[in-house]
C-alpha cells in the first residue's frame, strides 16, 4: 500500500519554509540557508546559475559545455575578483574579446584575424597604436642565436603579397605621409647612435650615416664583385672594375731605382713610371706594365727626360702588349745613362 503526502509547502520547527510550491515553481529553502543533497538527482534540466536573481549568468548545456552571458567590454563575461573590468567577453558570433579596464584590448574574430588596439583586424595580425609614440611589436630574446622578427612563406618559390597591383613582396614597410622628406622607415642598428642601415621616407637609402643625402649614401667601403650599371643597363653601362696600386718597372737594358704607380677604372689604365737607366742603348722598352693593352693596335703616351735634357719622348705600346718602346719626340731612339724618365701612359686593355 502506497503513502501519499500532499503539501504545498514543508516548514522547519520555526515556521521557516524548507520546500515551497507555488505556480508549478519548487523552492528550496531561504535566503542564508545550505542545501547539501546526498546522492544523486536523475531527471534535472539546468536553466542555469542565476547570479542576482534578475538573469542567468552560467549554463551548463546538454552537451556539458559551460555557457556565459556574452558580456561587454566594461563587464566581460568572465572576469576575476576585485577587477571586475578587465577579463574575456564575446561581441559576436564566432569572436572572443578581451578588455582591460573596460576597453577592448584585443580580440579574434569570425575570420581567425587577431586584432590588437583595433576591433576590425583586417590580417591576421593587425595591431594599432593610438595612444603612444612607442614600437608596436618588442622583442626581447634570449640569445644572439635566436630570431628578433623572422617573415618566411611557406609555399615555394612563394611570396606574401602587398597593396601594390599583387606583386610580391616577403615584407612591406609602407610609411602612410605625403610628405617627400618623410620620417624614418627602415632603421638597424648595433649599440651606435649612427643606424647601420637606413632608409628614409623620401626614399634615401643610408648606410653608416643617420642623414643620406641621395638615394644610396654610403660612408665608409664598397665592395661589388661583379659590377656597376651607371646611366643604363647595357654592357657598355657596366663597370666591372676598378683597381690601384703599384708596380715595378724594367727596362731592355740595365736600370736601377724604378717605380710605377697604376689606376684601372673598367678597361682604361692609366700607368705611371719612373724608370733610370745605368747604361746606355737605343730602342730601348720599359717592361712589366701591369695590365696588357688590347689587340686593335698601338697606343702611345708621354715621359719627360728630367736629369739633363728635359726633351719629351714619346712611349708606343703595340697591341696585346706588357711593354712600351721610347723614342724622342724627333724620332731619336738613343739613351743614355745620364737620362732619367718620369712619365704615363692610358691604354685600353
Amino acid at each position: 500500500m502506497s503513502s501519499i503526502i500532499k503539501v504545498d509547502t514543508v516548514q522547519d520547527q520555526d515556521g521557516n519554509n524548507i520546500i515551497n510550491e507555488s505556480s508549478d515553481t519548487i523552492t528550496i529553502g531561504a535566503s542564508g540557508d545550505t542545501v547539501n543533497i546526498v546522492g544523486t538527482i536523475t531527471g534535472f534540466t539546468s536553466t542555469g546559475i542565476d547570479d542576482n536573481a534578475t538573469s542567468t549568468a552560467i549554463t551548463i548545456n546538454s552537451s556539458e559545455q559551460v555557457e556565459f552571458t556574452a558580456g561587454t567590454a566594461l563587464l566581460p563575461a568572465i572576469t576575476t575578483t576585485g577587477d571586475a573590468n578587465t577579463g574575456m567577453w564575446f561581441p559576436a558570433a564566432n569572436t572572443i574579446a578581451f578588455s582591460e579596464g573596460a576597453s577592448e584590448a584585443m580580440r579574434i574574430d569570425s575570420d581567425g584575424n587577431i586584432g590588437i588596439g583595433t576591433s576590425s583586424p583586417s590580417n591576421t595580425l593587425h595591431v594599432v597604436n593610438s595612444t603612444s609614440s612607442g614600437g608596436l611589436i618588442q622583442y626581447d630574446g634570449q640569445s644572439n642565436g635566436e630570431f628578433g622578427l623572422k617573415i618566411q612563406s611557406n609555399i615555394s618559390g612563394g611570396n606574401f603579397e602587398n597593396d601594390f597591383g599583387g606583386g610580391g613582396g616577403l615584407l612591406d614597410l609602407f610609411a602612410n605621409s605625403a610628405a617627400t622628406t618623410g620620417g624614418d622607415l627602415l632603421v638597424a642598428r648595433t649599440q651606435s647612435a649612427t643606424p647601420v642601415l637606413l632608409v628614409k621616407g623620401n626614399g634615401n637609402i643610408g648606410i653608416g650615416t643617420a642623414s643620406p643625402s641621395q638615394k644610396l649614401d654610403v660612408v665608409g667601403s664598397i665592395e661589388v664583385s661583379d659590377g656597376i650599371y651607371i646611366g643604363g643597363t647595357a654592357a657598355a653601362n657596366k663597370l666591372d672594375d676598378y683597381e690601384e696600386g703599384t708596380w715595378t718597372p724594367g727596362l731592355s737594358i740595365a736600370s736601377s731605382g724604378n717605380s710605377g704607380t697604376y689606376t684601372k677604372v673598367g678597361n682604361v689604365v692609366t700607368a705611371k713610371f719612373k724608370v733610370i737607366p745605368t747604361a746606355s742603348g737605343t730602342n730601348v722598352v720599359i717592361t712589366g706594365f701591369p695590365f696588357a693593352s688590347n689587340s686593335d693596335g698601338e697606343q702611345q703616351g708621354g715621359s719627360r727626360e728630367v736629369e739633363s735634357s728635359g726633351k719629351f719622348f714619346f712611349i708606343r705600346m703595340a697591341g696585346s702588349a706588357t711593354e712600351a718602346t721610347i723614342i724622342r719626340y724627333d724620332a731619336d731612339v738613343s739613351i743614355t745613362a745620364s737620362m732619367t724618365f718620369q712619365g704615363q701612359i692610358t691604354y685600353l686593355t
